[in-house]
This record gives C-alpha cells, structure tokens and sequence, in this order.
C-alpha cells in the first residue's frame, strides 16, 4: 500500500522479512525475505496500510513439524494439507438472502465466527448514538448563535448607517433598493463566514488525521469534499438572509421627513 511503502521506505525491488506481533521484539523469519513487486496508488482506505502478500507465502514461513516425515507418505499429504490453516476469509455473497441467513449459520453450527461489515458499522454508529446526537445539537446551538450574531451585527451597521440610508432615499432610491442592500449585506457575511468556516473545519481534520496516522494508525484526510458540505453552504447562505431580513424590513420602513431631522 501507498502509506506502508512511504512509511517504511521500501520501493520496488526492495525486500523485507516477516516477524510476529505488533512490536519488533517479535520472533522473526529472517530466513526468507519477502520482495516488493508491487506498490498501490493511494487510496484514501485501510488497504493503503497494508503489505499483501499471497497466503501460500505464509505456509511457506510455517513448514509442516520434522516428526511427520515420520508418518507414511499419505499420512505427511493428510497433515500438511491439515495445517495450512487460513485465519481470515471475505465472503462475497450472491444475493441478499444469503447475507441475511449465513453469518447467522456459521455463528450457530461452526467453530467460526462470522462478522457482517454493515451490521457491524451499524452496533458501531448505535454505541457512539447518544455522543453524536450531543454533537449534533452543539453544532445546532452554533448555528443558531451565529444567526445571532449576524441579525446583531446588521443591526448594529444599519443604526450606524441610518444617515446613509436617508441620503440614498434622498438621492432617489426607493425602499426596495435600501431593503437590498441590508439583505445583501446579510448574504455577504454569510458567504464570508461559511466560507472561512468550511476551510477552518478541513483544516482541523487535516490536522487530526496528521497527529492520529502514526500513533494509533488511523488515516482521516480533511481534504476530502463530501456533496452534503453544498447543503451546509446553502443553508449558511439562507439562514444569514433571514437574520438580515428584520435589519432590512427597518431600513424599509425608515420614515424619511422624522429621519432627516433626527440626522
């Protein structure tokens, strides 16, 4: 995989051998190398940390005990296909019934286990359920103060721009261009904050997915657009046109004679 490669500095032609565990302390096969043949192009998945290798390399790494050349000539055939044993198995199912009925099969009749991805991601998902409904709620708060926020800060430009607002009514421009211009000014910090906001989020997650690679081996990249982030657009865009709309509504209604007086 890409990052195994990058990470352990082997190119093609290179070789390596194997050890047991996840340390290298473990015991390792320094009696035969393994060499690259190959090196993937990034993924963005699991498989981009993996080094493949075809199964009968490990059967080779592993041969059948001396005390079975002992045994008749069937019986050392018999042991050795015993032995080559396979710990792991992806299962491609042919139709929907058979993921429904197999692992549940296996589980019940076999000394093996079966794990279902989709079942398995969904326990996942209903364990952090309570903790993403947390953060879910939180970013709603957020939303709601930054719609605050922005009918706070149109209000407080329009007072400071009262006289400006009664100079474009006395210039000639009616109450629909004032009430534009307000609205137009709620869109504009919209645009400006979803935009910074959106970079500042990737941002973090690029950061996140830096400081996690290594120690814990999980790879999240935060450049990676998703088409729901168009929803977040559009909805930051609206939901700042409807904080502007009562700032704009004001500005419409602002009586010119009292106005120009008070000015």
């Amino acid at each position: 995989g890409a990052a195994a490669a990058r990470e352990s500095g082997l190119t093609l032609g290179s070789t390596f051998t194997g050890n047991h565990g996840l340390s290298e302390s473990g015991g390792a096969h320094g009696e035969a190398s393994f060499v690259v043949t190959g090196i993937f192009a990034p993924t963005g998945s699991v498989a981009d940390r993996l080094i493949l290798t075809p199964i009968e390399s490990v059967w080779h790494l592993h041969p059948e005990p001396a005390n079975l050349e002992k045994h008749e000539p069937h019986d050392h055939a018999d042991n050795a296909e015993h032995s080559r044993d396979i710990t792991a198995l992806l299962v491609q199912y042919a139709n929907p019934l058979a993921a429904a009925r197999l692992p549940r099969e296996i589980n019940a009749m076999s000394a093996l286990q079966a794990a279902s991805p989709a079942q398995e991601m969904t326990r996942l998902f209903g364990f952090l359920g309570v903790g993403i409904g947390v953060l879910r709620a939180l970013a709603a708060g957020v939303v709601l103060l930054a719609a605050a926020s922005v009918f706070a800060a149109l209000s407080a430009a329009m007072a400071e721009r009262r006289a400006d607002l009664h100079l474009l009514r006395v210039l000639g421009a009616p109450r629909g261009v004032v009430f534009a211009s307000v609205l137009l000014q709620g869109a504009v910090i919209g645009l400006m904050g979803v935009i910074l906001g959106l970079l500042l989020g990737h941002l973090a997650v690029e950061g996140l997915g830096a400081w996690m690679a290594r120690p814990q081996g999980i790879g999240i990249g935060g450049w990676a657009w998703v088409h729901g982030e168009a929803w977040v657009f559009a909805g930051a865009l609206a939901l700042a046109a409807a904080a502007a709309i009562i700032p704009a509504w004001r500005a419409y209604r602002t009586n010119l004679p009292a106005g120009l007086a008070a000015t």
